[in-house]
């Protein structure tokens, strides 16, 4: 090839890069072997794009540094000097540098099958425990907030119900009723929540006739100033009323009662209280009564307790449904034991409860 051109300029360097194609108008790259035409404006392009002469600048390159950098080591190996330091993390650095391709995974968040799968139940745990509506996966603020945390994730839409647990409560009945009658819905399990039955089961093993009159010491003490403020000299609980909505509320209410019942009296004896509150602290056997209703009812709250929690399983259900029938304190009440256990449980309870280790279909 020339060295200059007609007008005496200077070639440029990318035809050092280049030989010439004898007959022809063409060029031969020297690293690819690659025909192109003479055109300066070509043989640029094809040197810009082309594979070899990349790697071919790249091993230039790390062996001039090496070089540079055994140099740097060379001079300075007689002290500690920077330029020692610096020549050694960069030889570190050079000896780390990988020169393989980098894949397309790498420029792109894929989310597998079992991620997806766990990223399901992660969400659908969030659906279920705070009671929100399906609805929500629909919202497009919902979409874009998925998409920001994982843009390879889709959560799809309300995902696969094959059970629900409910209620006694007479529109919930009736729901189970219509699901059993339809063809697409009667495959879905439903039953009984135990913990809210147990709660119930607490309410009929405390009696009206002795509660009631506990009831009224307790709101006496608690809703007149007065009274309540004796009270509170003497170090006595707050006391406790039964609410519907409050579970274990009879045994809280029973539980206050019997360790204030002392101070109670002692104020009765102090002070001229109503004479109806009078009268219901000066009969003795009501302590007796409340001791045993608080018998009863401890039995009946440990279950409620368990089966309230976190961990409460179908077989736990029925180890302390099971536990209840055989306690001899709730002797009174099986009857009433055995309708709550059958309105909550359902066949699969039992299996559950037989194959679980830790029971194996007995009573712990």
């Amino acid at each position: 090839m020339p060295k200059t051109l007609g007008s005496r300029r200077k070639l440029g360097n990318e035809w050092t890069e280049v030989l010439s194609v004898e007959g022809t108008s063409k060029v031969k790259c020297k690293y690819c072997s690659t025909e192109i035409s003479n055109k300066i404006e070509r043989i640029k392009v094809h040197l810009k794009k082309c594979g070899k002469r990349l790697i071919y600048s790249d091993k230039s390159s790390e062996s001039s540094a090496n070089t540079t950098v055994e140099n740097m080591v060379l001079t300075d190996v007689g002290g500690d000097s920077p330029t020692c330091s610096v020549a050694a993390a960069m030889k570190t650095w050079l000896s780390d540098t990988s020169k393989t391709q980098r894949k397309l995974s790498e420029y792109i968040i894929k989310t597998t099958t079992s991620q997806k799968e766990i990223l399901d139940q992660k969400i659908s745990k969030f659906f279920y425990a705070n009671n929100v509506s399906f609805l929500s996966v629909e919202s497009k603020y919902f979409v874009e907030m998925i998409q920001a945390l994982r843009p390879g994730y889709s959560a799809g839409p309300p995902w696969l119900v094959f059970a629900f647990c409910s209620d006694n409560e007479a529109k919930m009945k009736l729901l189970k009723e219509k699901m059993k009658e339809d063809d697409e819905l009667k495959t879905i399990i439903s039953y009984g929540c135990s913990a809210h039955y147990i709660n119930l089961l607490e309410q009929e093993v405390t009696p009206n006739s002795v509660l009631k009159y506990i009831i009224q010491i307790q709101k006496f003490f608690r809703n007149h100033h007065q009274p309540h403020g004796w009270l509170k000299e003497k170090g006595g609980l707050m006391p406790q009323i039964p609410n519907d909505t409050r579970w274990n509320s009879q045994q809280a209410c029973i539980n206050t009662f019997i360790q204030n019942y002392y101070k109670y009296v002692e104020i009765a004896n102090e002070d001229k209280l109503e004479m109806r509150i009078t009268n219901i602290l000066s009969n003795p056997s009501l302590y007796r009564e409340a001791q045993h209703l608080q018998k009863q009812v401890d039995v009946v709250s440990k279950a409620l307790d368990k089966l309230q929690s976190d961990t409460a399983t179908l077989s736990i259900a029925v180890n302390e449904w099971l536990v209840l029938l055989e306690s001899e304190v709730l002797d009174p009440y099986k009857a009433n034991i055995r309708k709550r256990m059958e309105e909550a449980t359902e066949p699969f309870f039992f299996v559950a409860n037989m194959m679980d280790p830790q029971y194996l279909g007995m009573i712990f």
